[in-house]
């Protein structure tokens, strides 16, 4: 497999060769045409990552080549090079699928430096889809082994974030209690109850996409740190959503938008209200309370009534504020758990339940 295949598309031989000259360190692979034909007939057989055409050509113009190829593989990145100053060209070339754009005669610098600049772009995404499809291609395998032990398989994936982030475990365990507690106060079936109970600990299960010194920093993160962490959430869907499991069907939901808010203000993509899904608002909602009141690298844990406080002054905004009504009456019961919960190991925390 290639990291970085070209096609190049222009009328001139001349301008073919000079492209392709620029190239020479960039590119492991680069397939040139003079017949725009041709070459996307060329693409739609072979894996391609970039894709430079020229505007002016007799047969068929660079805006229908890019909107071909977009029609293809809408992935392809694409250039058009074209000695027409015109901004309306320009808008219908990004509408069809065109990302970037260079003038005649073309200059040495700057066509290697927005190659460049694609190139990374590209190797990044290859990167994160093949990390990915990894991480997919494993839990497919645990699945299939084991199909008749589907909790075990689910215990296997909420343990996988411990590697990454130490206390998770706990975590996750203590939100799944939780959550199936607020679920039944809710109103939520039996079978709902337990959904959520062994769904909401993949709710973090994107994060072992996280490169480690954003997951593991001890710190604030920057906000381009903090726009890569969001992406967990990206990541947990797409790591679950493929399943013809129940739990993890429910789990690539609450991975997706556990973080959304009540207001519309959440991400990743601003769902409102009862838009967002009834177990990814009751995770959401526990999910911040367990880690308000667990000691962090960056803080020490909350006393019970500040965090519960937080919880109700967010209600509205962040939270369903029926859900924050319901946790605040069932508090004594929750404080009761954690207290009772104190230092224990993960056999014991197992085995603690709710007395209601």
């Amino acid at each position: 497999m290639h990291e970085f295949e070209v096609v190049l598309i222009d009328d001139s031989k001349s301008m073919l060769m000079l492209e392709k000259v620029y190239l020479k360190d960039m590119a492991d692979e680069v397939h040139t045409f003079l017949n725009p034909l041709d070459g996307i007939e060329f693409i739609k057989n072979r894996s391609v990552d970039l894709v430079v055409v020229d505007y002016m050509m007799p047969e068929m113009d660079g805006l229908d080549v890019v909107k071909n190829i977009h029609e293809i593989d809408d992935d392809i990145k694409i250039i058009m090079v074209t000695s027409v100053d015109d901004n309306e060209l320009k808008l219908k070339a990004l509408e069809n699928g065109a990302i970037d754009f260079l003038s005649k005669p073309l200059s040495e610098a700057e066509f290697k430096t927005r190659v460049r600049n694609i190139k990374k772009i590209i190797v990044q995404q290859k990167f994160l889809k093949n990390k990915t499809l990894l991480l997919k291609h494993e839990i497919d395998k645990h699945l299939k082994e084991i199909t008749l032990r589907e909790e075990e398989a689910l215990s296997a994936l909420a343990n996988v974030s411990e590697y990454r982030d130490e206390g998770t475990f706990l975590h996750v365990v203590r939100v799944a209690k939780v959550s199936k507690i607020l679920a039944k106060y809710y109103g939520l079936s039996e079978e709902e109850q337990e959904i959520v109970f062994k769904a909401s600990p993949l709710h973090d299960i994107g994060k072992i996409a996280i490169r480690d010194n954003i997951l593991l920093k001890n710190g604030k993160l920057t906000d381009e740190e903090f726009e890569e962490m969001k992406k967990h959430t990206i990541y947990g869907y797409d790591i679950l959503r493929n399943s013809v499991s129940r739990f993890l069907k429910a789990g690539a939901v609450i991975a997706l938008s556990h973080h959304e808010r009540w207001d519309g203000k959440g991400y990743p993509y601003g769902y409102k209200g009862k838009d967002i899904h009834i177990f990814s608002r009751i995770v959401s909602i526990v999910d911040v309370f367990d880690a308000l009141c667990s000691d962090r690298p960056y803080k020490k844990a909350w006393k019970f009534e500040d965090a519960l406080q937080l919880i109700k002054d967010s209600s509205e905004k962040n939270f369903d504020p029926e859900l924050v009504e319901i946790f605040t009456s069932i508090s004594d019961e929750i404080f009761d758990f954690y207290r009772r919960v104190g230092k224990a190991s993960k056999d014991e925390l197992a085995k603690i339940e709710f007395r209601c």
